[in-house]
Parts: structure tokens; C-alpha cells; sequence
């Protein structure tokens, strides 16, 4: 598990996209997404992208655009979608890693909130209506059916994961 920053208020949501304005409530995710940035009520934020370190070495990462990033500053603000998580707070937060050539990386992230809704933020595009590992683009859903469901054959667990390890979902 990782801890959550001190609690602070979501209050906007934003996707970037580097190709295709991304794919906003097709099913249980959204898709074609190149970063996510949370907004908080203080005015902080936090972005979260992929990244290709060898052409090998995927993983989810956060923190600022950097040179090289895949975003080229096309922003779609999808806070209207995420409206029933705006104004709580993210109290705790789980990985789910796969293993690379490398050494594991992470490539899904759990954010847990205070009414106890999630969203999931992963690897992976939508082909043929089907969520698939694919490392240059995002995933997201708050659907646990459809995140429980989601695994890459080299990781260690699904999409959804608890603060204490894989949960079922109800």
C-alpha cells in the first residue's frame, strides 16, 4: 500500500492525450488516454503518465511532464465523468506491478476515497471493445468488475487492488 498525501479534495479531473482525443465513458473505460491529472482543492495536482524506459521497461509513473514525455498538451477536462469522486478526498492508494526484463514496475494504481469509491489508472488500450496490454496508452475505470478482470499475463495481481493486497470485488 502506499499512503495517500494529507487529505485534500479532488475537484478536477483532466485527461491528455498525444494522438487521439481519448475515449471518454466507452463501457467500464475510458481510453486512448496519454496522462491523468487529478486537481485538488489547494490547488495541487497530480499527473500521471506512461513511460517506456528501454523500449522493454514499461511503467506507470507520476510526477511533472518531463522532456521526452508522450503528452503533447492536448487536455480534455473530464471532470463532469469522475463528478460523483469530486469533493472527497484520497485516502489511500495500492500498486499492482508485473514483472520486465528489468525488474518489476508498476502498472496499475488504486486510488482509494473517503465514501470508499475507487478509480483505477492502468497500462493498457481498448481493442475490439477489450481492455489489453498495451504500454503506451492509459486505461481508467471505476468499475471493479472490469478491473478485477484485467491482468497482463506478467503481473502479480489484477487492475483492482486493495490497500492490504487483491480484494474481490462485492
Amino acid at each position: 500500500m502506499i499512503r495517500s498525501q494529507p487529505p485534500n479534495e479532488l475537484v478536477s479531473v483532466i485527461y491528455e492525450s498525444a494522438w487521439l482525443p481519448p475515449m471518454v465513458g466507452t463501457g467500464d473505460w475510458d481510453c486512448d488516454i496519454a496522462g491523468v491529472r487529478f486537481g485538488f482543492a489547494d490547488g495541487s495536482s497530480r499527473r500521471f503518465t506512461w513511460s517506456a524506459k528501454d523500449i522493454r521497461v514499461e511503467a506507470l509513473r507520476e510526477g511533472e511532464q518531463q522532456q521526452g514525455d508522450p503528452v503533447s498538451g492536448q487536455s480534455i477536462d473530464v471532470s463532469t465523468r469522475w463528478q460523483h469522486l469530486l469533493g472527497q478526498c484520497i485516502v489511500a492508494e495500492s500498486e499492482s506491478r508485473q514483472f520486465t526484463p528489468s525488474g518489476e514496475a508498476v502498472w496499475a494504481r488504486n486510488f482509494h476515497f473517503d465514501s470508499g469509491a475507487r478509480i483505477v489508472i492502468a497500462l493498457g488500450e481498448l481493442i475490439d471493445g477489450r481492455v489489453s496490454y498495451i504500454p503506451d496508452s492509459l486505461v481508467v475505470t471505476d468499475s471493479p468488475t472490469a478491473a478485477y478482470a484485467y491482468r497482463p499475463s506478467a503481473a502479480s495481481s489484477p487492475a483492482w487492488t486493495g490497500t492490504q493486497g487483491v480484494d474481490r470485488p462485492e
